[in-house]
């Protein structure tokens, strides 16, 4: 995975884990995540680009096997 700074994501979760991000804590708040740019699999795990409600750019990565988030 790519170097980022750690964050907590809540997703949308149906038939598998974090098919969706709906909301990020990023500086010192939970924002919502008003849209999914695109969505990928890295080696690691799922990715994605997302707009914040407050129009942060970001781009989580989720490594499925620490179960972690990241933002880079």
């Amino acid at each position: 995975m790519g170097e980022g700074v750690a964050v907590s994501v809540r997703c949308h979760s149906g038939y598998t884990y974090a098919q969706r991000p709906v909301q990020v804590f990023w500086q010192g708040e939970w924002q919502d995540i008003v849209e999914v740019t695109s969505e990928w699999r890295t080696p690691a795990g799922k990715a994605f680009k997302v707009v914040t409600a407050n129009q942060a750019a970001l781009e989580l990565q989720f490594d499925e096997a620490t179960e972690e988030w990241s933002a880079v």
